[in-house]
């Protein structure tokens, strides 16, 4: 039994130190100059200077009602204790990234604890991916809220057990996902989760309990908070449920919401498909250009860009394999998700099923709001091709099943890292040619 835990300490060491190896050499050590990045760190800094919840990059110094506190109290935090070094401060991401990491392997192995070499391989191929490494080094949200989601949601498997009074792992479940709700408002579908989670397990009073004490820490926030939308402010609430320019145009009440469902499930299957093993795309190697536009030679007609004329042309070549392969791995990480579910399922599946159900009705599909989810496609995506190397074992024998399951996830985890060390090498290559200049100069 010692060698055994030995054996996955060694794993998870193993994946932690990948992870910070590939975050040190693509670390961005420069301030993006669009982004909610900016804005997050000048409320932040308006917090330490006393000047309050105002926006100081804006002229009159308006009150700011649109972002969520969570984000910039913590940089405010983090800035009360280092200084304004924006280095600094970005580590915090990368600190974050390595907590969630090690938080998830907590959850996989008590969720999947056949093998930790399956929690291994699939935070392998989270790590190993182009947009984790990006989001470890900026100061975006995300993977702070990664890191909260997935201790909250630790917390919420541990509150099922029933050797145990709720309120001792509850109380702590609910504060940590009221934490990552105030810092990523699609945090919501947690309350939801838990309830699902909880009562299924027939925890009556943790899966009434927990949900109550989030909405109540959310209250003060909830109703003030605005979006700015093209038709003015509106609520968090009444914004989502407000027809958008993306809704179909004259539609309304459940015809604009049955578009908006279909419209989003499909754009969000694709998202998946592209995140999860860094943007599938690069896998097409014929040239990434698009046709010529019909209407004038050389300029692009109706005002549409080229990139736009690229994407959306079925007859280039490329485009159908990439666009195929992208398909192809959402429903692998579909079928993970379905394989995976034991009994009642486990916090994770609830989790999920509740975030995709919140951003089928949220009128601006995103494919970057899927990236909180990131660590469970990747385990899905190893328990899939898994699962579907065993079937073969009446043909090929137990034995050989399992090394060709194998073998396919070591060349999902190949090609990630592949596709990985491509913009890490870049990353790389400017960070030496630009030593020595300031990472931002502020106005």
């Amino acid at each position: 039994m010692r060698s055994h835990a030995r054996d996955n300490r060694w794993v998870l060491a193993a994946v932690l130190l990948v992870a910070l190896a590939v975050a040190t050499l693509g670390f961005e050590p420069q301030l993006e100059p669009g982004g909610d990045n900016a804005e997050y760190l000048l409320l932040a800094q308006s917090l330490v200077n006393g000047t309050g919840w105002h926006q100081i990059g804006t002229p009159g110094m308006p009150v700011e009602t649109k972002r969520w506190p969570g984000y910039p109290v913590f940089l405010a935090a983090c800035i009360s204790l280092v200084g304004d070094n924006l280095g600094a401060l970005k580590i915090t991401s990368m600190l974050s990234m390595l907590g969630a990491v090690a938080l998830a392997w907590l959850l996989l192995r008590r969720v999947s604890p056949t093998s930790s070499w399956v929690a291994g391989a699939g935070l392998l191929l989270f790590v190993l991916n182009e947009d984790t490494v990006h989001r470890a080094s900026t100061l975006y949200a995300e993977m702070f809220f990664v890191l909260l989601s997935i201790a909250g949601l630790v917390a919420l498997e541990r509150a099922s057990d029933r050797d145990a009074p709720w309120w001792r792992w509850g109380i702590p479940a609910a504060l940590l996902c009221a934490a990552a709700i105030y810092v990523r408002p699609h945090g919501l579908a947690l309350i939801p989760a838990a309830f699902a989670f909880l009562a299924l397990r027939r925890r009556w009073w943790a899966a009434f309990a927990v949900p109550g004490l989030i909405v109540i820490a959310l209250l003060p926030w909830v109703w003030r908070q605005t979006q700015a939308t093209s038709g003015g402010q509106h609520t968090y609430v009444s914004a989502t449920l407000s027809s958008t320019e993306e809704d179909l145009a004259g539609a309304s009440g459940p015809a604009m919401y049955a578009y908006r469902m279909v419209r989003n499930g499909a754009a969000h299957f694709l998202s998946a498909g592209q995140l999860v093993l860094a943007r599938p795309a690069h896998i097409s190697f014929t040239p990434d250009t698009p046709l010529p536009p019909t209407g004038s030679a050389g300029a692009a007609t109706d005002g549409a860009s080229v990139s736009d004329q690229a994407d959306d042309e079925p007859a280039r070549e490329g485009i159908g394999v990439a666009r195929m392969s992208r398909y192809l791995l959402a429903a692998i990480v579909l079928l993970g998700a379905i394989v995976t579910w034991r009994s009642s399922g486990s916090a994770i599946h609830w989790y999920i099923i509740f975030t995709i159900a919140l951003l089928l009705v949220t009128p601006w599909p995103r494919g970057r709001y899927l990236f909180p989810l990131l660590p469970f496609f990747t385990w899905f995506l190893v328990e899939a091709i898994l699962w579907l190397a065993g079937r073969l074992g009446p043909w090929l024998g137990s034995a050989r099943a399992q090394k060709l399951g194998w073998t396919g996830v070591g060349v999902a985890i190949a090609l990630a890292a592949l596709l990985t060390s491509m913009s890490v090498s870049q990353q790389l290559i400017v960070n030496l040619r630009c030593r020595g200049l300031p990472w931002y100069a502020p106005e």
